[in-house]
Order: structure tokens, then sequence, then C-alpha cells
């Protein structure tokens, strides 16, 4: 294998910017903003493509993966924020949720990335019904690596890798689909299969000569998430918008990997929208505990608030975000000693 390097793409944090606004229209303007579900198949598509495209570059530097600095890395990266939302949280919960214990317990779960056992077992929460996709985003790290390993160590070509994920990630869909019109179930995990279909996306645009045409390429992704648009709503035919959410934000991948600036691409890389692709995750976090928290201590509909709550959002979001990254760049720099290769050195994309 020879893997071709992918730098930083600032327009791949402007697709994360699209991702997280879509989740937070859906969140505060519902429901005269329906279609923003699939904002979490753009992080899904998004995340899978990353964290691949940095493991197999890694493996082709050093000819094998250090699991225990990626797991760290990882952990560096996602853990802080989110023991500081939950602390906060813990003040509105306490506040004002009538159930204190299931709280607590969902409080415990979305720690423990355990929030689809919890929201299972226990109902769906006031301040952590969106800690399910973190959770799904945990699983695939702590599982990915290691399948990616076990498959280099039976010697598939990496045609036969990138197919496998790409059809695991359709059937996880088609499985999605078939409950839908079965049982009327979401199985909001099935859409991890975004996940899936970004590895075998990395792994095809390390392995060739990417650079098709921008333009339909453009046009790909922009028809594929304008399809996911007007598919969500009816849970029969928003199973189908994870789909096409994933194709669509495949060709915009494809698009701003190709080499050549178009329309798309500029639009994506203005500087606001990679600022706001940057902080995407905090922005994720902090949404829903202080839209909900507001919402609820004025009893009133969300709609009503999240004009005014949202811009309190975006500032708690980029200092928690600005807060942490002088101790998350001292701890990287640790790590980067664990398992470290004195013949050469991997360099990564950021992610």
């Amino acid at each position: 294998m020879t893997a071709r390097k992918l730098a930083y793409t600032p327009a791949l944090d402007g697709l994360r910017a699209v991702g997280v606004l879509f989740v937070m229209a859906l969140h505060g303007a519902k429901p005269f903003f329906v279609p923003g579900a699939f904002g979490v198949d753009i992080f899904f598509v998004l995340s899978g493509f990353l964290i691949t495209t940095i493991l197999w570059y890694e493996h082709e530097k050093l000819g094998r993966l250090r699991l225990r600095r990626f797991y760290l890395r990882r952990f560096i990266r996602l853990y802080p924020a989110l023991l500081a939302t939950l602390a906060v949280t813990m003040i509105f919960g306490l506040t004002l949720d009538p159930d204190r214990r299931g709280f607590l317990i969902h409080t415990i779960g979305s720690a423990l990335y355990l929030s689809p056992v919890t929201d299972a077992r226990y109902g769906s929460p006031m301040f952590h019904g969106h800690m399910w996709s973190l959770a799904a985003e945990e699983y695939f790290y702590l599982v990915w690596p290691l399948l990616l390993i076990l498959m280099m160590r039976l010697r598939l070509s990496w045609k036969t890798m990138a197919a496998f994920m790409i059809i695991l990630g359709l059937g996880m869909n088609a499985v999605r689909v078939y409950a839908a019109f079965t049982t009327g179930a979401g199985l909001p995990l099935y859409r991890m299969g975004g996940i899936a279909i970004g590895c075998g996306v990395a792994i095809i645009i390390a392995e060739t000569d990417w650079r098709g045409n921008p333009i339909l390429n453009s046009l790909i992704g922009v028809a594929g998430i304008a399809a996911a648009w007007e598919m969500s709503g009816p849970k029969i035919l928003e199973s189908f918008a994870p789909v096409c959410g994933a194709v669509g934000t495949t060709g915009i991948i494809y698009a701003v990997c190709s080499g050549r600036r178009w329309w798309l691409q500029r639009m994506l890389e203005l500087r606001p929208v990679v600022y706001i692709g940057k902080i995407s995750y905090e922005l994720y976090l902090w949404h829903v505990p202080i839209l909900i928290a507001a919402a609820t201590y004025l009893h009133v509909n969300r709609v009503d608030v999240w004009w005014w709550v949202y811009p309190i959002v975006f500032v708690v979001a980029a200092a928690t975000h600005h807060a942490f990254a002088p101790l998350q760049k001292r701890l990287r720099t640790l790590t980067d000693r664990i398992g470290a290769d004195k013949r050469v050195r991997a360099e990564e994309p950021v992610s």
C-alpha cells in the first residue's frame, strides 16, 4: 500500500460547521426545522473519514498502529469538554429536572458513553438526549482500529477493505429502513452506517488519485444533502435520509479533496465557517443543556428562546474550546512519546 498523505483541509472543518448548525437548528427550531437530523450523518461520515485517514497514513509510515497513543489522544480531545459540560449540567438538572434519580443515571451514562443503554432502560433524558451520538462515535473509536489491524493482518487488499466498510455502512442503513417499515423503530445507533461509509471513502482516497471533477462531486454532494433534507420528517421517509446524507457528504469530501478550488470549497473555507467547525464539538455538547435549561426555567418552548440562547452557547463553546486547548496541546505532546518510533514520526492531518 502506498497511501497518499491528506494535508489539513479547512473545508472539512467547514463541513463540520454545516453539520452542527443543522443539528442546532433541529433542536432549537423544531418543529419548524425538522430536517436538521441528518447533521449527525455529516458528523459520522466525517469521523470515519478523518480517523481512518490518520490510521491509514500512520500504518503506511510506521508499519503499525500505535493504539495506546491513539486512544489517549481521543480521550484528551473529547473528555475534558464532556466533563465540563456534565458538571454544569448537574446544576441545571438538580434544579430543574423533576426526576433527579433519572437525571443522575443519565449523567453517569453520558460520562461513561453508555447513553444508548441508559436511554433504553430509563427513557429519554431531559438534558442528555444528544449524548447517544457521542457514545456511538466512542464505540467506533474503540472497535475500528482493532478491526483495521485484523484486516491488515489478514492481508486483505485495500479494495476489499473499502468495499467491506461501504457495504457494512449501507447494510446498517438498510436494517434501519427495514425496521422503520416493519416496526416503526428509529434505531438511531444504525445511523453509524455513515461512519463505516466514511472509513471506506478514506481508504479509497488514500490509495487512488482522487483528483476527479470537483464540479460533479459538489453537485453529487449538494444533491445528496438536499435529498436527505426532503426525506426528513415522516419516520419511514426519514429512514432513507442517512443514506442520502452519507452520499452527499461523500461527494463533498471528494470535491474538497480534489485539489481544485470551486465555489463550494470557497464557501466552506470562509473563516467564520471554519471557526464554527473547529468548535463544533463544544457547540454540540453545550447547545442542548443550555437551551433546555432556559426554556424550562422560563416555562416556554425551545422555539421561543433559541434566538437569544444560541449566541450564549457560541460564547460558552468557544470559551470551553480555548480554555482546554493549552492543556490538550501539552498532553498530546506527552502522548507522542508513548510508543514513539525513533526512525520516523507520522505526520497526521488534524482531526
